[in-house]
């Protein structure tokens, strides 16, 4: 094992290299996301319409009537 700061431009190719494998990794899992990302998107459009948009309508509409009803 070599100790890592011995030097300054030492450590800087290490980080360097470090960061070179990491970016990789996130190439590869991007590509392989990639033949799922339509499947992906339309389940998500789908979660959208089931669960955020009657939420977002309910709670929208609650808090107006609450609203409305403190200030009388």
């Amino acid at each position: 094992m070599v100790n890592r700061t011995s030097h300054p431009a030492e450590s800087v190719n290490w980080l360097r290299d470090d960061s070179h494998e990491i970016l990789s990794f996130a190439e590869q899992s991007i590509r392989s996301d990639v033949t799922h990302s339509s499947n992906l998107r339309s389940s998500i459009a789908i979660m959208n319409i089931i669960f955020f948009i009657p939420i977002t309508i309910y709670t929208t509409f609650n808090y107006s009537g609450r609203i409305y009803v403190k200030r009388k």
